[in-house]
């Protein structure tokens, strides 16, 4: 006769809770088979990208469309080209260090504006957080707050995972 102790065929209460939220959250951030129509949807409602670029990266000698300038760096971060979202325009996109040669710009590494790889080695983000290697902080000061920089990172992350659809 066996004297270990009988085993229960229940799974533990942690168990029996963790799966369906650990389900739930699965399908609510991958609706229709994992893509995101609409980032607006799944960004925080007070999280707009577009409208923190236009307060504060647009302008005169910045990354704006202003007619008949070319946005600084090559970066424009207010109208993408026709036919792109602001993501796709950024995704995967090499960072550009106009007359930087003689500084030891660029770096040995690649900047990508959005690293597709290592969403949190963006260019974009280095440049905002102070992690650049080549060039000066954006935007001039004052620094972005610690909620339009999160918001930033939502949407590098964001593009990142879908290739800016």
């Amino acid at each position: 006769m066996d004297s270990a102790p009988a085993r229960s065929s229940r799974p533990s209460p942690l168990l029996r809770f963790a799966v369906p939220v650990l389900l739930a959250g699965l399908m609510t951030a991958c609706p229709g088979g994992g893509k995101l129509d609409n980032p607006g949807e799944y960004l925080p409602p007070n999280c707009d990208p577009t409208a923190i670029f236009l307060a504060r990266c647009d302008g005169p000698f910045c990354h704006g469309g202003n007619p008949g300038m070319q946005p600084s760096g090559g970066v424009e971060l207010i109208t993408p080209p026709a036919g792109m979202t602001l993501g796709q325009s950024l995704y995967d996109v090499e960072g550009f260090y106009p007359g930087a040669a003689s500084t030891g710009c660029p770096p040995a590494q690649r900047d990508y504006l959005i690293d597709g790889t290592t969403p949190s080695n963006s260019l974009l983000l280095k440049k905002l957080d102070g992690r650049f290697t080549c060039g000066t902080a954006m935007p001039p000061a004052p620094a972005l707050s610690d909620t339009d920089l999160q918001c930033i990172t939502l949407f590098v992350n964001y593009t990142a995972a879908t290739g800016g659809l």
